[in-house]
């Protein structure tokens, strides 16, 4: 089952409803959505009007790893940790 429509029903609304036999739930979320792709050519105009596309140009992983160890020793990570984390990602 995709989750489309639930995530584009809470990005609309900020609600997320579920049915289970005769019980109903909804649940209010303060959210937001972050998405990240290659291209978008087989997104739906609908879709991606929900969205702010924001191009990044092409980068190398050892550039995208001096990143990502500052962004986790930001987050209190330290560093031996992070340069594990960023290396993983690959």
């Amino acid at each position: 089952m995709s989750d489309l429509p639930i995530d584009a029903r809470l990005m609309e609304t900020g609600i997320v409803s579920e049915t289970n036999v005769s019980k109903t739930r909804h649940m209010e979320l303060l959210s937001s959505v972050f998405a990240g792709v290659n291209s978008c050519e087989n997104i739906s105009e609908a879709l991606l009007s929900r969205f702010i596309i924001l191009k990044v140009p092409e980068y190398k992983f050892q550039e995208f790893k001096q990143v990502a160890v500052i962004r986790l020793k930001d987050e209190g990570v330290d560093e031996k940790q992070a340069l594990l984390i960023a290396q993983k990602a690959s």
